[in-house]
């Protein structure tokens, strides 16, 4: 079995891969493609979490990380609705994308999502962590309110 380098820039993300062609020559790429299905995960070189759910994969912000959107529960829509919150489902295999903030509750109910910042300086240790409920009574604010970030946080204070 042989491997092949991902180029700089390939996009992070969740890839399928379809075919494959079978060579011992790394020059030689002729011949057909072998029918495979398999997953690949780009994934960047830091802002890389692991979590019972699966991998997740955040912005690097330099002195701190902030992965955006993680769900913490199931969608409380259908016959979730008005319930206790359910576990969310597990990801794995595929790496989760939190680098794109979340869609706010007054527009969608599936909200129940998490926005952490940690510092990139993070050692494996216990850090701090502080838990930031944001104001609104569900009609007018958001956690991505710039007020709300937690950036200045991790990076100044070493906490989570």
């Amino acid at each position: 079995m042989g491997s092949h380098t991902i180029l700089p820039g390939t996009s992070p993300g969740n890839w399928i891969v379809t075919g494959v062609r079978a060579h011992s020559n790394p020059d030689d790429h002729i011949g057909d493609f072998d029918p495979i299905l398999a997953g690949l995960g780009v994934l960047p070189s830091s802002c890389v979490v692991t979590t019972r759910a699966g991998d997740v994969y955040g912005q690097d912000f330099g002195a701190s990380c902030v992965f955006l959107g993680i769900p913490y529960a199931a969608p409380p829509t259908g016959n979730l609705r008005w319930k206790p919150p359910q576990p969310a489902p597990a990801w794995a295999p595929a790496v989760f994308n939190a680098t794109v903030a979340p869609l706010t509750c007054s527009t969608v109910e599936d909200c129940l999502k998490l926005n952490i910042w940690i510092p990139k300086s993070s050692s494996s240790t216990a850090m701090p962590v502080i838990l930031w409920l944001h104001t609104g009574a569900f009609v007018a604010a958001s956690a991505n309110f710039a007020g709300n970030n937690g950036r200045n946080l991790a990076e100044q204070y070493g906490v989570i």
